[in-house]
């Protein structure tokens, strides 16, 4: 009980003592010293250190608790923190050491290894199937020269694009082309030389490079074929559609109608198809002549046919029949000087044209201008010979010239290149001149 009484009066005197400390700090009327401060900063210094250390303690605790959870990363433990003693208002400061660091935390990750995967060995796919030969015809073989047709008969000929044919004394290579592939049993060959029973080889080869070789007879029997159903007939070829009528077509079609209705005595139908040809093409010739004809000789008129032929002129300038057409009708009409200028711009364009020649000569012949006429019959009857009518109108304009030797040449070769155009009054006319000027 001693002991007992001797703690509890130590204790009453601390607590005297801290109150009587307490007073002093808190009485306003007595200053703090020095050493007092310091030893309450110190005091509050520690306080604040421990309540770190305690914090960090708890926190660092319950990461650890956190990471023992994760199965394939385990922690390592925590090292447990040292307990302070308690601190009281009177205790000396001494140095407080840092935290310790928490421990590093290790993770071990184990990497999933794949798992090889063993395929099944592939197999090559198996090669296209050979060509075959099972015979060859025709059965016996002809002896002959020239091409020779052979039918090849077999199996898996479809693939074959090129066949090489020996005999004893050469080879002969057939590719795509020089071949044909009935079916896929047959394959048509013709040969530019005659051949007959000696032994033959036969090389097929495949589109994939595969050859196979063959020697046999050519007088083997023909293949017996076993197939009951018999091949399915050719489809028909596409049927064409057919194309719309050309200008050229219609231009032909109309006239037609026209010439039909003019045989008929039709004229008003048949100038309205020629016409209708026209319209649809104006180069169709056939069915502007035969318009200026009805114009001309049926309808009488002279006006709407000079259109119809200037018309065709422009259209076609060397289209010699238009040019000599207007210009008769302007002779007809007293206009020669018109026809001529005509005439005269038709040889710019068409020089070698005979008949311009022959008619300017004529008209300048009508208007006894013959010097220029005997020019123009001579250019004609150097183009065309054998018009009897311009040697006639070429002797005539050379005597009127008093050129007896050409006069005579001109009468002698009209009467030699004698036709229909010359009547019989003037053969007698060309006999009598040749009478007349022949020398004695």
């Amino acid at each position: 009980m001693s002991v007992i009484n001797q703690m509890l009066q130590d204790l009453d005197q601390r607590q005297s003592r801290q109150a009587e400390g307490v007073d002093i700090l808190l009485s306003p009327s007595r200053p703090l010293n020095r050493r007092r401060l310091l030893r309450l900063s110190t005091l509050i210094l520690l306080l604040g250190a421990v309540a770190i250390t305690l914090w960090q303690t708890g926190s660092l605790e319950r990461l650890s608790e956190a990471m023992a959870t994760i199965p394939t990363a385990p922690t390592a433990p925590t090292a447990p923190q040292p307990q302070l003693p308690p601190q009281t208002a009177t205790a000396t400061a001494v140095a407080t050491p840092p935290p310790p660091a928490p421990a590093p935390i290790s993770v071990s990750i184990t990497p999933k290894v794949a798992q090889a995967v063993t395929l099944p060995p592939t197999t090559p796919p198996a090669p296209p199937p050979l060509p075959l030969i099972n015979a060859i015809t025709p059965n016996p073989a002809p002896a002959q020269l020239g091409k020779v047709p052979l039918l090849i008969r077999g199996q898996n000929l479809a693939d074959v694009t090129a066949i090489e044919v020996c005999w004893p004394k050469r080879c002969q290579t057939f590719t795509e082309g020089q071949f044909t592939l009935v079916d896929a049993k047959t394959i048509h060959l013709k040969l530019k030389m005659g051949y007959g029973p000696e032994q033959w080889t036969f090389q097929l080869t495949a589109a994939s490079g595969r050859s196979n070789r063959f020697q046999l007879p050519l007088l083997a029997p023909p293949i017996v074929e076993t197939e009951s159903a018999s091949a399915p007939p050719p489809s028909p070829p596409p049927m064409k559609q057919p194309l719309p009528p050309t200008a050229a077509e219609l231009a032909q079609a109309a006239y037609q109608r026209g010439e039909t209705a003019y045989h008929n005595r039709d004229i008003e139908n048949a100038t309205a198809a020629w016409r209708e040809a026209l319209e649809h093409w104006p180069h169709h010739h056939p069915s502007r002549e035969a318009w200026l004809r009805a114009l001309l000789f049926d309808q009488k008129q002279p006006q709407q046919a000079e259109e119809v032929l200037q018309q065709g002129i422009e259209l076609a300038p060397h289209h010699s029949p238009y040019r000599l057409q207007l210009a008769r009708l302007y002779h007809q009409q007293e206009q020669s000087d018109k026809a001529m200028a005509l005439l005269q711009a038709g040889l710019v364009t068409t020089p070698q044209q005979p008949e311009y020649h022959a008619m300017l000569a004529t008209l300048q012949q009508q208007q006894g201008n013959h010097s220029p006429a005997l020019e123009h019959f001579t250019q004609a009857v150097a183009i065309d010979p054998e018009q009897s009518r311009w040697w006639l109108g070429l002797a005539l304009s050379a005597e009127a010239l008093q050129q007896q030797a050409t006069a005579l040449e001109g009468y002698q070769n009209a009467l030699l290149n004698r036709d229909r155009q010359l009547n019989a009054s003037m053969v007698a006319f060309i006999r009598g001149k040749l009478a007349q000027l022949s020398p004695q």
